[in-house]
């Protein structure tokens, strides 16, 4: 149930504890155990589908707020004027995707110590409804067509040699 008040909370699946915890020292969303899992980790252990996304939305105003206070110039939102509708959607779309970027550094990534991200980990668990809920986390939009959407899903960390064979192993081998 995790070696930190955070990490309890987050397997209690208590919002409201995670809330309070994070406002003492919003860093503790960052927080690893000893054995490397850090708060999504957790949620995936536990199937917690709904605290993993409440999780991403808050580490992502954690680090949004961190850019706004250390480099203001950054903000989206303060631009020069005058500036053209195109060129604010332009700065905010790379500023979201730099936000992403770093998200995915200091969460989303991060392998246990066993070499397990929060994505990996839930397929080699077998987690089917926490793996979909991971997929469409990782899904980008390529382009649309009426109904028809064309996504692309990163599978960085989970498509190299080296962890299929051990993803193969987790789930071809009986337990």
């Amino acid at each position: 149930f995790g070696e930190f008040p955070i990490l309890f909370a987050v397997c209690a699946n208590d919002i409201r504890l995670v809330r309070l915890i994070l406002l003492g020292n919003p860093n503790y969303i960052f927080i690893r155990d000893s054995h490397g899992n850090n708060c999504l980790h957790m949620c995936v252990l536990h199937n917690l589908q709904g605290m993993y996304n409440y999780l991403l939305d808050l580490a992502r105003e954690i680090l949004r707020y961190r850019r706004k206070t250390q480099n203001p110039e950054t903000d989206p939102d303060q631009h020069p004027s005058p500036v053209t509708p195109r060129e604010v959607v332009k700065s905010h779309q790379e500023y979201e995707a730099q936000l992403t970027k770093q998200l995915n550094h200091f969460l989303v990534d991060v392998p246990n110590l066993d070499g397990h991200t929060p994505f990996t980990l839930a397929a080699s668990l077998g987690l089917h409804d926490m793996f979909q809920t991971l997929i469409e986390h990782r899904k980008t939009t390529v382009w649309t067509y009426g109904p028809v959407v064309c996504s692309t899903v990163n599978l960085r960390g989970f498509d190299t040699p080296e962890s299929i064979e051990g993803i193969e192993r987790d789930l071809f081998t009986n337990k």
